[in-house]
């Protein structure tokens, strides 16, 4: 005898009686059917597409539906630029990612290479690399919400990571930049920006736990910075991440991390609104090391928070003009906390080394050198090599006294707290050097991602209970293939 199943179960469903029972039973069974239906739909909708040569990635990119995987293999893809066509969704983002980390190497041949118009995209393993000529790796824009950049190396661009509006009140928000390394093997020779993560306008992006180097610029105004987030953006974080201004690549005037960077025009800040140029922005548990110019800087940024970050080498932290509101407390730096042309600032359990004045000294330096140099090329020098070393002998030895003492950067008082800077064991002299507050902590991680532990609170990044503060780990996470290695690069 051949039962049938389906419709015995059928029957014994409408053999239930309407007992509150019965309702509870069929309310259940619907909400089940829903789920699987749901998970079914999601499944068949997530597609891996392996990606083997530049053909058939340009084609999955410009056709990529949501859920798509685009799985790179190993090897390398030139191209001149790559636009989303399509967007994801919360549920089904399009991802873009190596097949084995670090094996995909795309080189940008044009101006930008991935333009990203849509949202909810996600970028991830990736090793990307421009030329002298190449502004941006990732142009974000218009209603480009959502993106994530994710564990990539991206060197060589003047602005690696560029994120704006576009006309129509079409505004990029909700971002991540999360563990990538970005850098220049190069000084950038351009009268362009140079920023390695630029961001106009945008609302609630994330910028974590990033190594961020090398950020020089030869041209036009001589100012780079390694972060900020200006034109009317908003509710920014900036948190963990390793920010080393010249580390194998020196430059005139480089700023670390900053809120406002050097001001936005009216047309290209959100609303067309520029009386503040970041509101509500917080910047906890960086590691800034080895700028010309401030560690941290605050140009018209309305209730900021600075807390916990340790900024060596540097020339501080500025709050600057009327619009700019501050509270910076436990951070370590070198140079000083200060309000400028109107900027509020409230200020607290701060350890800092050395004078504003040093950061007029590299500058200065730099000039004479350059000038002796110039005058040792000229024709009616000629003979007077030995003399000319001679004083660059005594300009580097008159440098270093000066940037050790308290009219400099304080580099003695650094060095004996920090012994091993700008790259090695951070590990503090905690007796001599009041790393501790007894403060409450108002960053409840340190730069590892640590909980920070309670009682005693440590100042600057790194918790020392709960963490190493050996920075190899950021430095060496991810390498460049050896044929892309400067001779200099570690």
């Amino acid at each position: 005898m051949v039962i049938d199943n389906s419709r015995s179960s059928s029957a014994a469903l409408l053999s239930f009686s309407d007992s509150a029972e019965n309702l509870s039973a069929r309310r259940l069974l619907r909400e089940l059917t829903l789920l699987v239906v749901t998970m079914f739909a999601l499944s068949t909708r997530a597609t891996e597409r392996p990606i083997n040569g530049a053909v058939e990635f340009e084609h999955a990119f410009s056709s990529a539906q949501a859920g798509d995987t685009l799985l790179i293999s190993p090897g390398n893809y030139n191209f001149y630029r790559l636009d989303t066509a399509t967007s994801g969704t919360a549920d089904a983002p399009i991802t873009v990612r190596a097949s084995v980390p670090g094996t995909a190497i795309i080189h940008a041949t044009g101006t930008e290479l991935f333009s990203v118009h849509h949202p909810w995209w996600v970028f991830e393993d990736l090793i990307i690399a421009g030329t002298a000529d190449t502004a941006h790796a990732f142009h974000i824009t218009g209603n480009a919400s959502h993106v994530a950049i994710r564990r990539n190396v991206i060197v060589d661009f003047h602005s690696h990571i560029k994120i704006n509006g576009e006309p129509g009140d079409k505004y990029p928000d909700n971002g991540i930049v999360e563990d990538n390394d970005i850098f220049n093997r190069t000084t950038r020779k351009t009268d362009e920006p140079v920023t390695a993560i630029d961001l106009v306008a945008g609302s609630r992006w994330s910028i974590k736990d990033n190594y961020i180097a090398d950020f020089a610029k030869d041209g036009g105004d001589r100012t780079s910075y390694g972060v900020f987030m200006k034109g009317n953006s908003d509710h920014g974080v900036i948190g963990r991440n390793l920010v080393i201004c010249s580390r194998n690549v020196a430059g005139d005037t480089q700023v670390g991390i900053s809120l406002g960077g050097g001001g936005t025009d009216t047309h290209y800040c959100r609303d067309r609104n520029c009386e503040a140029e970041h509101r509500g922005g917080v910047i906890e548990n960086n590691i800034v090391l080895n700028c010309s110019d401030v560690g941290i800087y605050l140009n018209k940024a309305s209730d900021s928070l600075v807390v916990h970050n340790t900024l060596l080498m540097t020339n501080g932290i500025d709050i600057r003009f009327l619009a700019s509101g501050a509270t910076v407390i436990d951070n370590i730096l070198t140079g000083e906390v200060r309000g400028r042309d109107g900027g509020a600032v409230v200020s607290r359990d701060n350890l800092a080394f050395g004078s504003h004045f040093g950061m007029w000294i590299p500058t200065i330096v730099q000039q004479l050198r350059l000038h002796i140099a110039a005058h040792d090329a000229e024709p009616s020098s000629r003979g007077s090599h030995e003399r000319v070393l001679r004083w660059q002998e005594l300009l580097t030895k008159l440098y270093t006294r000066i940037a050790r003492s308290g009219m400099g950067m304080g580099r003695d008082e650094t060095l004996r707290c920090f012994p091993s800077l700008p790259l090695g064991d951070l590990s503090p002299v905690v007796e001599n050097c009041a790393v501790v507050s007894t403060a409450r902590a108002l960053a409840t991680e340190d730069f590892w991602g640590h909980r920070r532990q309670e009682g005693v609170t440590y100042r600057g990044a790194i918790d020392l209970r709960a963490s190493s503060s050996d920075l190899t780990a950021r430095l060496t996470r991810r390498s460049l293939p050896r044929s892309m290695q400067p001779p200099f690069h570690r």
